[in-house]
């Protein structure tokens, strides 16, 4: 089940007018989780989970929007039982809410050795940022440049290692999403065309312009708008933070992603889905259509700033160098790139 399951799941629900919650076993969970969507009189959402005996309580947080307890809840008229109440009362986070319960529900299913108590510590820690900022929806643009360079990272790069992070420069506006000494990456993706070959906006003159030293090279995302794909921004960052090998490289990707704009809430567009229609990489070398300084002598015209552009790879057929991350360029990239 999808995380619009769990929102017409709680949409369901009759709010109660007395003390006692009204709610639904959370749809897809195991019986013996005893996880609970839930409304309270102030029509507030309520995830709860079942704690077993001799379970230490989940510590309790107060962030904006959201508040962590362990208490003693009667649910409907089924008897008082201690659990873990995660509270949303910030209506505006309500999208964001249904991805963190949705989020816990993945980790028991990936982990099925774990608790809902301790699923839930891990993805409340994971996700520590989206509850200490005031909500600010990313752009879908944003969303999609995000989804675009994780999808790089995770699967042509090989995942979070420390090298590769240290590489990842997209969250901080730099010249070039990936840069090292031996090869540099511009990632761009773009979802809803139809047609073969995406069109890329690209900002500046900088972008595609030459890196300091090495090769650089442009990975083209394209992507299409499916309730049934199997891509998201929210489901990439949770797949990341698993495949992290250290408290550093956790750190590292939670800053990076910070500054990206993930400790705002991005809402529907942070759980949207797509599939792949293509993942293409280019090697930017002479001839390659594209837009720098040099283009205009190496001084713009007066009077001209803040240029943007449009790429159409299909005039850059000529400099594909693979479609797949195991092909032998990808992989030459990839080396570069864990080299520093």
């Amino acid at each position: 089940m999808m995380a619009d399951d769990w929102e017409i799941a709680w949409t369901a629900v009759k709010q109660p007018t007395g003390t006692a919650l009204e709610g639904v076993r959370a749809p897809g969970s195991r019986e013996e989780h005893n996880m609970w969507l839930a409304l309270d009189r102030d029509g507030n959402r309520h995830l709860l989970l079942g704690l077993l005996a001799g379970e230490r309580p989940l510590t309790e947080r107060h962030t904006k929007g959201l508040t962590v307890t362990t208490r003693e809840v009667m649910v409907a008229d089924r008897p008082e039982a201690l659990v873990a109440d995660l509270e949303c009362r910030d209506p505006r986070l309500s999208d964001a809410f249904v991805g963190i319960a949705s989020a816990i529900r993945d980790e028991l299913r990936v982990d099925p050795t774990c608790t809902p108590r301790e699923a839930a510590a891990r993805v409340l820690h994971r996700w520590k940022h989206f509850w200490t900022v005031e909500a600010n929806e990313l752009t879908r643009e944003a969303v999609l440049g995000l989804v675009g360079e994780l999808w790089f990272l995770m699967r042509w790069l090989g995942g979070p290692s420390e090298s590769v992070l240290r590489a990842w420069n997209g969250p901080a506006a730099n010249r070039h999403d990936f840069s090292s000494s031996g090869a540099s990456v511009e990632v761009k993706a773009t979802a809803g065309s139809s047609e073969r070959h995406p069109r890329h906006r690209v900002q500046g003159l900088e972008q595609l312009a030459d890196p300091p030293s090495g090769v650089l090279y442009l990975f083209s995302l394209h992507l299409a708008s499916d309730e049934l794909g199997d891509v998201s921004l929210a489901a990439l960052i949770t797949e990341a933070f698993r495949s992290t090998s250290s408290r550093e490289c956790e750190r590292m990707l939670d800053e990076r992603l910070a500054a990206a704009g993930w400790s705002t809430v991005p809402g529907r567009q942070g759980f949207q889905r797509f599939r792949v229609v293509a993942e293409t990489l280019f090697k930017i070398d002479v001839g390659f259509p594209r837009l720098t300084r040099e283009s205009f002598g190496g001084t713009l015209p007066t009077g001209v700033s803040d240029i943007a552009w449009t790429l159409d790879t299909a005039a850059c057929e000529r400099w594909r160098v693979a479609t797949d991350p195991f092909e032998s360029t990808a992989h030459a990239v990839r080396q570069a790139i864990h080299a520093g």
